[in-house]
């Protein structure tokens, strides 16, 4: 028996992924036989070269990791703003095994009309081919999300969401989501495991300002927030438009004040106060484009007091998508929004720290919330 590999991995979660998408598995007389792979109309052509990629014959056609098909998968799901998460899997899987038979496999294999004796089907009553016909016009009216009536329910749904452009670039989860806020705190330690030497070089660069009022953008489950609060015993002030990552920043950094703002909202600076530090990491991406950054940190700059410093961390960009930004961006950006001696002082794996501060002795400037540059929706 061949002992398991990651190519071998690979075809398995394809076969599933073929399986759920077509309601078949590959066809082939071996497990590891050529698939032609889902070629139905209603799959988009960038979800069957996925799903095509894992069925490929040789091992080293595939992709090399789950971890790399799942940021294929990813892709695709934002490029066709799709929304997923835990609560939308488990609502496709329902719509999807509802309509599939529960005789056991190998009646089902021999073509068996009835189920076996004893199996959930036997207790079933039977029912007409109208009732049939009026419940498969149910499970249609359901829409599930890799149909094309699925998919334009998404597409309505997000064009009625105020803080989505048509060219932004759509989350592939919703954080607002319990299940799925905590799911991607546990990727996301796994997947960067330096995280925590990042959080605490973000913190030395707080503690050696002597910052005692700090203000995070988009602080997440409070990991950054209990690094800071630890090394500098400063009162805190996280920001973050999902309450599930609130709550879970409060059992890390119950000192801390957590206010639920979304970032986009150009009123969310209004009552916080002022700061002498504000910190943000892998959190500016979450603006949906990189064109809203500008506005961002000149709202930033009118919080901060003169002298403050400003501590930014996000990835680096892996694709042409406007959601990242190069770390020679985010020095523009800051520039353009007043700050001065913007230093890039780590860089680890996707990840740059960059630093930034208000001049010292400056007044007040511009009010919270006007930029230097014209206004971005």
């Amino acid at each position: 028996m061949t002992p398991s590999n990651p190519p071998c991995d690979v075809y398995t979660l394809g076969a599933v992924l073929h399986e759920l998408c077509v309601g078949r598995p590959p066809r082939g007389a071996g497990a590891l036989t050529p698939a032609r792979g889902p070629s139905p109309p209603r799959l988009p052509d960038a979800l069957v070269a996925v799903i095509e990629r894992t069925l490929r014959h040789r091992p080293d056609e595939r992709f090399a990791s789950a971890a790399d098909l799942a940021e294929a998968l990813d892709d695709v799901a934002a490029d066709l703003r799709w929304r997923t998460g835990p609560p939308r899997v488990a609502r496709y899987l329902d719509e999807l095994f509802a309509a599939r038979p529960t005789a056991p496999l190998a009646a089902r294999r021999a073509g068996a009309s009835r189920a076996a004796p004893g199996s959930a089907c036997s207790a079933r009553p039977a029912r007409s081919g109208g009732a049939r016909r009026a419940e498969r016009r149910g499970r249609r009216a359901a829409a599930p999300r890799f149909t094309a009536a699925g998919r334009a329910r998404d597409s309505r749904a997000m064009a009625t969401d105020p803080d989505l452009d048509p060219d932004d670039v759509p989350s592939p989860i919703d954080l607002r989501d319990p299940d799925t806020a905590r799911a991607w705190l546990a990727d996301a330690e796994l997947r960067r495991p330096f995280r925590p030497a990042v959080r605490a070089r973000i913190a030395e660069e707080v503690k050696a300002r002597g910052a005692t009022r700090v203000l995070e953008l988009g602080g997440g489950p409070g990991l950054l927030a209990e690094a800071v609060v630890a090394a500098t015993g400063a009162a805190y002030t996280l920001v973050d438009f999902s309450p599930p990552m609130l709550a879970m920043a409060r059992q890390r950094a119950p000192t801390a004040r957590g206010v639920l703002r979304d970032l986009r909202d150009p009123g969310w600076v209004e009552g916080l106060g002022r700061f002498d530090a504000a910190v943000t990491m892998q959190a500016v991406h979450e603006l949906r484009h990189k064109r809203r950054a500008p506005r961002l940190y000149a709202q930033v700059h009118g919080l901060l007091e003169p002298g403050a410093v400003f501590v930014v961390c996000d990835h680096t960009p892996s694709d042409a998508r406007p959601l990242y930004m190069t770390a020679e961006e985010q020095h523009a950006a800051l520039g353009a929004a007043g700050f001065v001696d913007v230093t890039t002082v780590m860089t680890v794996d996707s990840l740059y720290v960059i630093t930034a501060a208000r001049p010292a002795g400056a007044a007040t400037g511009r009010a919270a919330g006007q930029p230097s540059l014209a206004p971005t929706p």
